[in-house]
């Protein structure tokens, strides 16, 4: 997944953010990469620094995978935001990618209930025979 956004009032910075499904992260900023990391984890904060002749940028990409308090089996929600100099600038940079998760998540309730129900229906089959 590749998502990008840009820094700056003057000079503009285009900030690149490629995410694998084998958990390789890299970061770019206008081109040359800034930082690159391997994690599985669905949580964390990555920071680097942009520099220009008049601005410094202290970039923070904050990633939270909240996993409901219900279950394991279900994703809950998934957020990535990012902050310029300690300041809120994208509240969320997946939008997309939230509303996946959401919907994965009301297939996986739909199925529990209905794999509950069927079992409930086993269990009253054999306690009537």
């Amino acid at each position: 997944m590749k998502r990008n956004f840009e820094i700056g009032e003057k000079v503009k910075h285009k900030v690149d953010i490629i995410w694998s499904i084998f958990g390789s992260e890299i970061y770019k900023v206008d081109g040359k990469e800034v930082l690159k990391k391997r994690s599985l984890s669905p949580r964390g904060s990555r920071k680097f620094t942009i520099k220009d002749e008049e601005n410094t940028y202290d970039v923070e990409i904050k990633i939270d995978m909240a996993p409901k308090a219900k279950s394991w089996l279900f994703p809950g929600d998934w957020i990535v935001q990012v902050y310029v100099n300690g300041e809120p600038f994208i509240s969320d940079l997946t939008p997309s990618l939230r509303k996946k998760v959401k919907k994965l998540d009301h297939i996986l309730n739909i199925t529990s209930v209905l794999i509950l129900f069927l079992l409930v229906a086993i269990l009253l089959i054999k306690l009537l025979k």
